[in-house]
């Protein structure tokens, strides 16, 4: 009887025993089966997030773009009206330029025909009194005058 209860023990430990081994075998797949499920939901969650951080990323990119075409855009229209204000006033400067000299030729025309009717006028009146014309000298410019008053002075 002592070897029968020893075996039935024995055998009860075992049974135990395989019992125990399959419950803690099968806490550890379940733990082990709760860290994959985390790890894949924490993958997830970071792929998520990256996504969401690289769309922001695009979107700052995409708005910044839109600001810099509408800065170039801007600075190329400023750049047309400065250029067409240049212009304008490159006219104008030609423009005036152009009146300028056709006014100063009119002045010199005007001029002439004054200074020949004035000659034609003077031959006239040289004809009816029968005065005889004399020649004026050459004029002489300050320079040469100067130089002849020291030329003179230092004869003296």
């Amino acid at each position: 009887m002592a070897n029968a209860h020893r075996q039935r023990v024995e055998v009860e430990v075992n049974a135990y025993l395989q019992s125990e081994i399959r419950k803690a075998e099968a806490r550890a797949a379940t733990a082990e089966s709760s860290i994959e499920q985390k790890r894949i939901k924490d993958e997830a969650r970071a792929i998520e997030l990256r996504k969401r951080e690289e769309a922001k990323v695009e979107q700052d990119i995409r708005a910044a773009e839109v600001k810099a075409d509408k800065i170039v855009a801007n600075a190329k229209e400023e750049a047309i009206k400065m250029m067409a204000y240049a212009a304008e006033e490159c006219e104008k400067g030609i423009a005036d330029s152009h009146t300028q000299a056709e006014r100063a030729k009119a002045e010199r025309e005007e001029m002439k025909r004054r200074e020949i009717a004035e000659l034609k006028d003077r031959a006239e009146q040289m004809k009816i009194t029968g005065e005889l014309p004399f020649y004026e000298k050459e004029k002489k410019g300050m320079g040469t005058k100067v130089k002849h008053a020291l030329a003179c002075h230092h004869g003296a």
